[in-house]
């Protein structure tokens, strides 16, 4: 009785152990798999699961921004390029340093959502 109750509790755990392993999985933002080559900032993000969340919300208010702005879409994809190029990847391996660069780029891409428009002066 005791192998039996020991054996479920041990298959148990390893499946939890594999559920884990599956949700952190699937948590990696999508583009850490279609790359063949990451840069470090990159490599950075995709190997740290706080910065997997925070590219997450990013993606998430950046489309919704891109939707809120009209006109000013064509302007607002490449600001987001040249964050990616210069602010993000400028962090390299640093992982302070892309925690903060991505807060300060959810905080004015939701601004920017909100006001509908990229002018920071309305």
């Amino acid at each position: 009785m005791k192998k039996a109750f020991l054996f479920l509790v041990s298959a148990a755990a390893v499946s939890l152990f594999a559920a884990g392993m599956d949700a952190q999985a699937q948590g990696r933002p999508s583009w850490c798999r279609s790359q063949e080559r990451l840069n470090l900032a990159e490599a950075t993000v995709c190997s740290t699961r706080s910065l997997w969340d925070k590219d997450y919300q990013l993606t998430i208010i950046y489309q919704s921004a891109l939707d809120s702005v009209g006109p000013e879409r064509s302007r607002l994809e490449h600001s987001q390029l040249d964050w990616l190029r210069v602010t993000r990847n400028g962090c390299n391996s640093d992982d302070t340093c892309l925690d903060d660069v991505y807060d300060r780029r959810i905080d004015t891409l939701r601004r920017i959502d909100n006001r509908g428009h990229m002018n920071p002066n309305e």
